[in-house]
């Protein structure tokens, strides 16, 4: 039986990998990635956060998974 890995499951693991990848390159203008973060103003969470060295936020994407039926098209 095969296993799909979920959203959030996967954006950790991108958060992760990201962080792992930031530790090794400390030139790299960037401090670290977070996943589901919630702004300050809006229930809404970013599926993956990127913050710079002073720890503002410089990049922030939604993540799909193109298995699942929203995944099949950045449109939707």
């Amino acid at each position: 039986m095969a296993v799909e890995i979920t959203e959030w499951e996967f954006t950790a693991d991108a958060a992760s990998w990201i962080n792992e990848h930031l530790a090794r390159n400390l030139r790299l203008p960037f401090s670290r990635a977070k996943c589901e973060q919630r702004g300050s103003s809006s229930a809404k969470r970013r599926d993956l956060t990127l913050l710079d060295n002073n720890q503002i936020i410089v990049l922030t994407g939604e993540v799909k998974l193109p298995f699942q039926k929203d995944g099949g098209s950045p449109y939707i």
